[in-house]
């Protein structure tokens, strides 16, 4: 049995005459070459489409339709085109689900040039006049890759704007990114810098190079543990600029008021749909772009150059349209990578700090040199400003319970099992009464924890309370006496 799909319009020459010139519609031969089937030149919508569906191991679904819809549309008047229920009909074919008939029209639809699709009566034609499609496409031809990608950048820049870390956009070298152990430095590589193609890609080199080298000659960073990387996906960032591309090509449209004035209302509304459903699509392929996050780690089998790559979430419209902002989505990733601690998360203990922080072979360092630990060593979690007042409590804990003790300017302090020595009796007592007692004492904190060089750690044993003074007792009774 034939059904209309089988019929090779634009495949063959003479069928497609007699549907077209001996028709007396000459007009319906730009549909067939824009959207059904081009023997030369660009291909046909179809066609394209066509390569999907048998990659997929499924017949030529978009011919199918499309041929289908261009034979109901060669007549005139009301009755040209089909309806989606009669197409379904015309399509059903034993062991394929009628189903695919939506999916490929749908997709067809938001291509072809010349292909119409009412969603209020469901009929599907195709038109001599050129859609909206054909339009934007003509212009879209008209936008440079160059601004495309500038308007990627400033949207880039604008969605990892400063949030919860201090961003560094398209650094070009080491010197482009301090060696401080001051903040947390999200590095957004450039996509006409680097790009990576799978989640299993080693860092790109531009990468390493700053991760590693302060930019000065022969200067190794020593701030590592603070640095992130972001990095596009190849594939994903063309999509985006083709996304770009097309977003500029519908302002270029609606920002002329005699092409706007060429369209007609229905077009003119559809095109100021588009723009927003455009702008959409194009912040959504960017963030699903910069998807490739490069953090710190110590792990000679999965990070062997001391970064370990992670793959963000996927983001759709849901996740997008309301969050101005993707730090969010890395500092998530990140806690769950346990390379950030959670909120919540009580100060870390002094013993944690003698065992996994505390230099061996160091009998000092000052508090600030214990804060940049954390900015130095990749083995440690990243430290964000809610982590240091907690870090303050770990140094108050240490001093209260013996772990190590503290030094400012000469003040000393000092957990001490004894206060001073003293006389048992007042100074009135007996001469006779000689012996002295030992008192416990908890030495008193500083009133506030800063990390300076001012404060110095000492461990336990080297630094000694001040000797007390010792009054004798004749004196004190001469003095009395007299």
């Amino acid at each position: 049995m034939i059904h209309t799909h089988h019929i090779p319009v634009g495949l063959d020459e003479e069928i497609t005459n007699d549907l077209t010139s001996r028709l007396q519609r000459p007009q319906m031969r730009p549909p067939i070459g824009a959207d059904i089937y081009n023997p030369s030149g660009r291909e046909a919508y179809a066609q394209i489409q066509d390569e999907e569906w048998i990659a997929a191991d499924k017949p030529p679904f978009s011919s199918w339709v499309a041929r289908t819809i261009f034979l109901h549309s060669l007549t005139q008047g009301i009755s040209s085109g089909i309806k989606r229920a009669e197409l379904n009909l015309s399509l059903l074919t034993p062991g394929l689900e009628v189903s695919f008939v939506d999916r490929a029209l749908d997709k067809l639809t938001a291509v072809a040039w010349y292909l119409d699709d009412d969603p209020i009566t469901s009929i599907s034609r195709f038109k001599e006049e050129p859609s909206i499609n054909k339009i934007v496409t003509e212009e879209k031809e008209q936008v440079e890759r160059s601004e495309a990608k500038d308007d990627l950048r400033s949207r880039r820049d604008s969605i990892f704007a400063k949030k919860i870390f201090t961003p560094i956009f398209s650094p070009e070298g080491s010197g482009d990114v301090d060696d401080v152990p001051d903040s947390v430095a999200l590095c957004l590589i450039d996509f006409d810098e680097a790009t990576v193609i799978s989640s299993v890609d080693s860092p790109p080199n531009i990468v390493e190079q700053i991760f590693n080298n302060t930019g000065e000659s022969g200067k190794f960073r020593l701030y590592r543990n603070r640095l992130l990387f972001l990095v596009a996906n190849r594939q994903e960032i063309e999509r985006a600029i083709d996304n770009a591309r097309e977003y500029k090509a519908i302002q270029n449209i609606l920002k002329n008021q005699t092409r706007l004035e060429d369209l007609s209302g229905t077009q003119q509304k559809q095109l100021k749909e588009r723009e927003g459903g455009k702008d959409l699509d194009v912040r959504i392929s960017l963030t699903n772009a910069y998807r490739h996050l490069f953090y710190p780690t110590k792990d000679d089998v999965k990070a062997p150059t001391g970064l370990m790559h992670y793959v963000l979430p996927a983001q759709d419209s849901s996740t997008v349209k309301g969050n101005t902002n993707q730090q969010s989505v890395i500092l998530k990733a990140l806690k769950d990578c346990e390379k950030i601690r959670p909120e919540g998360s009580k100060h870390f203990t002094p013993v944690y700090i003698l065992q996994k922080v505390w230099s061996k072979g160091l009998d000092r360092w000052t508090t600030k040199a214990l804060k940049d630990a954390f900015a130095k060593d990749l083995n440690l979690n990243i430290l964000l400003d809610a982590e240091i007042a907690l870090l303050r409590d770990t140094v108050r804990q240490g001093l209260q319970e013996g772990h190590w003790d503290l030094k400012v300017g000469e003040k000393v302090y000092i957990k001490s099992d004894v206060r001073a020595i003293r006389p048992s009796g007042s100074a009135l007592c007996s001469t006779e009464d000689t012996s002295a007692t030992q008192v416990p004492h908890e030495s008193p904190l500083p009133e506030s924890i800063e990390f300076s060089d001012r404060f110095t750690l000492y461990s336990r044993g080297i630094l000694q309370p001040p000797e007390p003074k010792v009054i004798e007792r004749d004196r004190v009774f001469r003095n009395i006496s007299r």
